[in-house]
């Protein structure tokens, strides 16, 4: 398993550094175009695992051309781990993989624990070839045993949620919210949805999820209406959503209502968690 050879290879490399999560703008020229990905990766792997990340985000994996790293001219060990070089906002160095260039830059570094995933695409625009596929990208980088892992903590209608819409993305943040820990069964007694019909249920989850993620209005707002295009339904208002599941709804937000983000958290874990 890919996770397991990467959490051994960064204790062997510093058992006693804690690591963080790098946030990197990866950005490749294509002719007129400029093609950009956003990278979260754990600074304790090496060069070789961003090489690898970097190949899948930007479909370039199936070629396997020669790679390295360098910074005004001079190459990088490719087994030099990630915080040694890309180490201080505004970072930067080059990525060359066969005939591609591409420029590196640290957006951000930030502290990291153990639930956080070691390689997330973020967001990005354009592509190589074809389209930017976020979610598959983002299933190849977690890996199919992890995924498998971690959705069987969730509860039976979540784990068919995400395998029907494939939006994998979402197992991330499962993994981030430490699902699996969670133990308080008196949110999952509360019996959400209410709804019986298939769709509206749907439509709860849609905006549980998005409610999850503690983004801005308009951006829950796109994620809601993003899950339910991607479950096949037809496309719907975000405040449609919310009608079509109000009655839950209602009952999520008086749970809620002024609690802490934590708090919140809380309740959103009890709602997508397994029973036990």
């Amino acid at each position: 398993m890919l996770a397991d050879l990467i959490e051994l290879s960064a204790f062997r490399r510093d058992p006693t550094r804690t690591p963080h999560t790098v946030i990197l703008s990866l950005n490749m020229q294509v002719g007129d175009e400029e093609i950009i990905r956003h990278l979260g990766i754990n600074d304790g792997l090496s060069l070789s695992e961003l090489s690898w990340a970097i190949n899948i985000c930007f479909g370039l994996a199936h070629e396997q051309p020669p790679c390295s790293f360098s910074y005004q001219g001079d190459n990088y060990d490719l087994e030099t781990c990630i915080h040694t070089v890309l180490n201080d906002s505004k970072a930067t160095i080059a990525y060359c993989c066969g005939l591609w260039t591409i420029d590196i830059e640290v957006i951000d570094i930030i502290i990291r624990d153990q639930d956080t995933p070691d390689m997330l695409c973020i967001g990005g625009c354009g592509a190589p070839s074809g389209t930017f596929d976020l979610s598959a990208i983002n299933q190849t980088l977690t890996g199919t045993q992890l995924i498998d892992e971690v959705l069987s903590t969730c509860r039976a209608e979540v784990r068919a949620l995400i395998r029907r819409s494939g939006l994998y993305d979402f197992v991330s943040l499962f993994q981030a919210m430490d699902i699996a820990k969670y133990a308080d069964s008196r949110i999952a007694r509360a019996q959400l949805p209410l709804e019986k019909d298939v769709f509206a249920r749907d439509c709860f989850f849609a905006y549980l999820l998005a409610q999850s993620c503690f983004s801005d209005e308009s951006l829950t707002a796109e994620i809601a209406e993003s899950i339910i295009v991607q479950l096949g339904h037809t496309h719907l208002s975000y405040e449609k959503i919310c009608e079509c599941a109000a009655a839950s709804i209602s009952a999520l937000e008086k749970l809620s209502a002024g609690k802490s983000i934590l708090e919140r958290l809380d309740i959103y874990r009890g709602l997508l968690a397994r029973l036990r």
